[in-house]
């Protein structure tokens, strides 16, 4: 599970959100192949054609192909196919994770 702006923003793209939703960014699936076809897609385009990519924020439109290519580094130096993307930070995650085992008690 993996959690961070780049990611979300990928997941987002993948899924053509118009406007972001993290509860369907919650959980999403991102394989190598995936990241690796968004990046060749985004590599070669204006900052203005960017910016019409639905699930890009304009604040994320310079830096997304970077961010990109580190996360296939990363999957490619630790042989990781695909990574699953949190729309919550660690400790968001585990807060909800205790109260969820909380309640079942």
């Amino acid at each position: 599970m993996v959690s961070a702006g780049t990611l979300t923003t990928l997941a987002a793209i993948d899924l053509k959100l118009e406007d972001y939703d993290g509860t369907k960014v919650q959980g999403h699936k991102l394989s190598r192949e995936t990241v690796e076809g968004i990046i060749m897609r985004l590599r070669y385009m204006s900052r203005e054609e960017r910016l019409q990519v639905k699930g890009l924020p304009a604040g994320r439109a310079d830096i997304i192909v970077a961010g990109a290519e580190i996360l296939t580094s990363f999957m490619d130096a630790y042989e990781v196919p695909h990574v699953f993307v949190s729309d919550q930070d660690g400790m968001e995650a585990m807060a909800r994770e205790c109260e969820s085992t909380h309640s079942k008690s």
